[in-house]
């Protein structure tokens, strides 16, 4: 067995490292892939549609990049966040 370099021992201590208290995932909840399809659909997900548009008088690229980043952070509440 060839003897670890010290920039590979930086990187294996690096990924053996515990995750920091900001990165922890909530345990209480069950992971997403654990849920059914129908607890899924009954998460609270924030979207606006073209209604409220009309009512914020939002213009039209503004609504399409809201949308995007609220897709966006939907995936990421979905996945468990990154």
């Amino acid at each position: 067995m060839a003897m670890a370099t010290p920039a590979s021992r930086l990187t294996l201590s690096r990924v053996a490292a515990p995750a920091s208290p900001a990165r922890r995932v909530d345990v209480s909840a069950p992971p997403a892939h654990l849920l059914q399809p129908q607890q899924l659909q009954q998460q609270q997900v924030r979207c606006i549609s073209v209604k409220r548009r009309r009512v914020k008088k939002m213009n039209k690229h503004k609504y399409e990049k809201l949308k995007k980043r609220m897709r966006r952070l939907t995936a990421k509440n979905i996945r468990g966040g990154k």
